[in-house]
């Protein structure tokens, strides 16, 4: 999602400069289905008329009826073209810079155009239609004080999509911090300063103990049993009670999570544990990124600091994961590492 600079836009123009972005796509598809009955009922009923008029077979009288027809033809399809032509001929320029976004549509001889102050703007997000037959398309929305929605060529992926919308998010973070807009070559650092991810923390088995003590608030319990060690949580979700469990002793983790009485079992080998990292997963990034895109970099920090989308995973010597334990705090999370260091002697 973040390698940036090896992204090929194919329906989407990026110009920019250190101050300015700008998009620009346009609409051929479906016209040559509006063009080719415009160009026959017009060519065959000028043909005819000619032909009957060199060869003096028309009456003048019928030759203006003929001509009537042709006309009222004519403009029918010419109408029809042009308010067609306005969906599937549109040009669309959107300029992002210090002082906001300025959108432009043409077809033809029509123009709409509108600005955004910088202020109003808060994200660039893809929105998927889904119609009949499974059939979808894509629209690039802009959101501010208002929502404004940007038809998209049909042969536009969904994948290019989020592209230009990380595109667009990045240069919009850019300059409502009063910094430079990136270019491609950077573009992927960027997005780490302005969308930070949290650093993962990583022990080894010799990384001394800090003994720190369990969250003021614990949801898991330190207990022990006759050979090993281990955390066990309740939970009480939508009226069913659930308890997890996670056990260490001799080699092997053992899971267990238990509702009414039902449960389940698994046992992970950890003989070939080698560290421990508490870590954000990348998944939950660009979950958070996808909804919370419009907050500044002190405020992401704050929400992985606060919630539970932390993971404490064993890795074995080549870094590969051996098992997690998901949907963990970060206090929670450094509290059982340091647990685990200290008793790792039990495990092992």
């Amino acid at each position: 999602m973040f390698n940036l600079a090896n992204t090929s836009m194919q329906t989407f123009k990026i110009e920019k400069t250190e101050t300015q972005c700008v998009v620009t796509w346009q609409f051929y598809t479906h016209a040559v289905f509006v063009l080719l009955p415009f160009l026959a009922c017009l060519t065959f009923p000028c043909v005819v008329v000619i032909y009957h008029v060199f060869t003096k077979q028309v009456p003048v009288q019928q030759f203006w009826n003929g001509l009537t027809i042709l006309l009222f033809f004519g403009t029918f399809w010419f109408v029809f073209f042009v308010f067609v032509a306005n969906i599937f001929f549109g040009k669309t320029r959107l300029v992002l810079d210090k002082t906001g976004l300025e959108t432009l549509w043409t077809c033809l001889f029509f123009k709409r155009k509108k600005r955004i102050a910088l202020t109003e703007l808060r994200r660039f997000e893809k929105v998927i239609r889904k119609g009949k037959n499974g059939n979808r398309w894509y629209l690039l929305r802009v959101i501010g004080n208002k929502k404004f929605h940007f038809m998209t060529p049909s042969k536009s992926n969904e994948y290019e999509l989020d592209e230009l919308c990380v595109r667009l998010n990045v240069c919009l973070k850019a300059l409502q911090a009063g910094r430079q807009i990136p270019d491609d070559t950077t573009e992927a650092e960027e997005m780490e300063t302005l969308f930070p991810k949290p650093l993962p923390i990583a022990f080894a088995l010799d990384s001394p103990p800090q003994h720190l003590e369990p969250p003021q608030k614990p949801r898991w319990q330190y207990q022990t049993d006759f050979d090993g060690f281990g955390f066990r949580k309740r939970d009480n979700i939508y009226n069913l009670f659930r308890v997890t469990t996670w056990m260490f002793a001799h080699g092997a983790a053992r899971f267990r999570t238990v509702r009414f009485g039902w449960g389940r079992n698994a046992v992970h080998d950890l003989t070939d544990w080698h560290s421990l990292v508490v870590r954000v997963p990348e998944t939950e990034y660009e979950n958070y990124y996808t909804k919370h895109v419009d907050r500044k970099p002190d405020e992401i920090l704050a929400y992985y600091d606060g919630e539970s989308v932390w993971q404490l995973a064993f890795l074995n010597a080549a870094g590969e994961r051996i098992i997690t334990i998901e949907k963990l705090s970060k206090p929670e999370a450094l509290w059982m590492a340091d647990v685990l260091l200290r008793e790792q002697r039990v495990v092992r």
